[in-house]
């Protein structure tokens, strides 16, 4: 059988690959004590098996206290660039800096095997499998070289043996505070810390977590989790009773219920300018403080953000969701919200909310330059696009913003640069605009509807008109289509191939149900598309091309219920640092239109049988 490559070839690659590896080896750095660090290995030994034993054995990796130094493409370890970049005695500052930059790029500090290191490993490991139910958990490290020749490789393999890990068998809650008590005893059936479970630290913050917000969202306003004692337990055969008490706060034998006292409202307020001194009463309880009673919105606007009034009792869940709703007007830089007990009632909380404005106004533009070079049609064509932007916040007063884009492109034949009339080849004009509504308008009452028949999951409907913002849009594009020939003298000429009208409406919302989900919905949507052809485009194309001369008819798409729908997600990163993004899109257009048309074709039909 012939190889594949001639004699000379294979000789020349087997060098090439020798001097590589004798080039960049980098034992010969290092000093008689040194050894490198290049494979940690994990070896779990259990003599029962291990629920998800892979997903243990990667939580355990990312204990590491010392890693392996990475490769450069695939075989050039990056500490040889970092030895090879340490010296810049005599340089100039240009090699200087040019070996900072090829450090940054490519170098990494060797990773020189410390034992500390590893033992240090060792215990992290250990206390994260005890932090997991695995009380009895042992680790131990043993170290080989790679090379047995030189001792200048070291791999450290991790020996863990988890042993049997420890399960919940009951769970009990007390608290001195018979209130708290009775609170507790009514949220235990939901506990995260069911039997059967591991002792597990991780559900052990998750049910405090639980016990905090509950408590916060019951009048405690100053509840915290330090508040909730450590898991305590008796064990006996790897079956555990645990006991979660809450304690009371220092000098005082039980925690106190808040309500919702006075509101006051600066919603201009400026940090480094004196207090305003204007108070005017816009609701029970409720005061906006100015220096010239101008607020810059509308007080209806901000009240419907205030999800607690006078009288109310405290919840976080208020406190956050007025927070968000606040932020979420856009018209405010920054919004503060300080609690204070009442000097006459300790029991109520007064609220002071300071509303930083935005700026109203803001411009911007782009420039955007392409080429492309087409030899189908034998032209080197110069994209050139202007765009000029604009938003205004708080354009009545209601916490609106419009925002309107105008946009111009050009294409230009650069074939042809001595004949400047037949420069051009298209002239695109784009004028959009947008106003957002911070309020959620449901117009014929669809989405009340689908949420009244169960189509929406519960709560999902409270939470679209909470975060919702609703969107109508208006655009407007002029494309115009030049062509470049001969007239009947020889001359050149410039011909008007096509111009295209269309234009745009849209009724739809925006809703942010966290920071990683995004919906746009868009019910109602009207295009209509007006084209214009010459009778020289007609002749050199449409004539030829029937399904071609359909799309250049006016066009015109209605939506009435629904037209599109676009949904993004991004996920969190997991504990190696990936996360993905989904991103969604489904459009119906017309189908108003058509089922109009099965409903007249079904009465004619019956109206003709008659």
């Amino acid at each position: 059988m012939q190889s594949p490559l001639p004699p000379k070839i294979r000789n020349f690659l087997w060098l090439l690959v020798a001097l590589l590896a004798t080039g960049c080896s980098t034992t010969k750095f290092l000093k008689d004590d040194q050894e490198f660090l290049v494979k940690n290995r994990i070896e779990i030994v259990s003599p029962v098996k291990i629920k998800k034993k892979r997903n243990l054995q990667n939580e355990l990796a990312t204990l590491y206290k010392q890693k392996p130094n990475e490769n450069f493409f695939f075989f050039i370890p990056k500490e040889w660039f970092y030895y090879r970049l340490q010296d810049t005695v005599g340089k100039s500052r240009f090699s200087r800096g040019w070996k900072r930059w090829q450090m940054r790029q490519f170098g990494e500090e060797p990773s020189i095997f410390d034992p500390e290191r590893a033992e240090g490993t060792e215990r992290a490991m250990q206390f994260y499998l005890q932090n997991k139910g695995y009380f009895k958990a042992k680790v131990e490290s043993f170290t080989e070289y790679q090379d047995r020749r030189k001792n200048q490789k070291v791999v450290v393999t991790y020996r863990v043996e988890p042993r049997q890990r420890y399960l919940i068998s009951d769970v009990s809650f007390s608290s001195s505070d018979t209130t708290i008590d009775r609170l507790l005893q009514e949220i235990k059936p939901n506990t995260v810390l069911e039997p059967g479970s591991p002792v597990d630290v991780s559900l052990y913050d998750q049910e405090v977590k639980r016990v905090t917000d509950y408590l916060r969202n019951q009048g405690y306003a100053y509840f915290i989790r330090n508040f909730v004692s450590g898991l305590e337990g008796d064990s006996s055969n790897n079956q555990v009773d645990l006991s979660l008490e809450v304690l009371p706060p220092p000098n005082d034998s039980v925690h106190r219920v808040y309500r919702i006292g006075n509101v006051y409202i600066y919603p201009q307020y400026n940090p480094s300018e004196p207090t305003e001194n204007r108070i005017d009463s816009i609701g029970p309880g409720i005061y906006f403080i100015s220096t010239d009673g101008e607020y810059g919105v509308k007080p209806k606007t901000l009240i419907n953000a205030l999800y607690f009034k006078k009288g109310d009792l405290y919840r976080q869940i208020d406190f956050d969701r007025t927070n968000r709703a606040l932020g979420n007007l856009g018209i405010f830089r920054f919004v503060t919200i300080k609690d204070e007990r009442d000097p006459n009632n300790q029991e109520l909380l007064n609220y002071r909310i300071f509303l930083t404005p935005n700026k109203r106004f803001e411009i911007g533009t782009d420039i955007e330059v392409n080429t492309s070079n087409s030899p189908f049609v034998g032209r080197r064509l110069l994209g050139v696009a202007g765009n000029l932007s604009f938003r205004h916040r708080n354009l009545f007063k209601g916490a609106e913003l419009f925002v309107g884009n105008a946009e111009t492109g050009l294409d230009l034949n650069l074939s042809n640069l001595r004949n400047l009339s037949q420069l051009v080849t298209t002239l695109d004009i784009r004028l959009q605009t947008n106003l957002y509504y911070p309020k959620f308008v449901d117009y014929i009452h669809l989405w009340r509807g689908l949420s009244r028949i169960g189509f929406l999951r519960d709560g999902f409907y409270e939470e679209v008109k909470e975060k919702a913002s609703t969107r109508i849009g208006l655009s407007y594009n002029y494309i115009e289509q030049f062509d470049f020939t001969k007239n009947q003298e020889g001359r050149d000429t410039t011909l008007q191939l096509y111009v295209i009208n269309s234009f745009n409406a849209s009724f739809g919302y925006d809703f942010r149900l966290s920071n990683r989900n995004r919906f746009l919905i868009n019910h109602v949507g009207i295009d209509y598309l007006s084209p214009n052809t010459t009778t020289h485009f007609d002749t050199l194309i449409l004539n030829k091309n029937e399904f071609l001369r359909r799309s250049f008819d006016k066009q015109l798409f209605t939506s009435l219920l629904f037209r599109d729908f676009n949904f993004s997600y991004n996920s969190l990163p997991n504990r190696f640092g990936e996360s993905f993004s989904l991103i969604t899109r489904m459009e119906l257009s017309g189908l108003e239109v058509f089922a109009a048309n099965k409903l007249y074709d079904s009465f004619k039909k019956n109206g003709d049988s008659e």
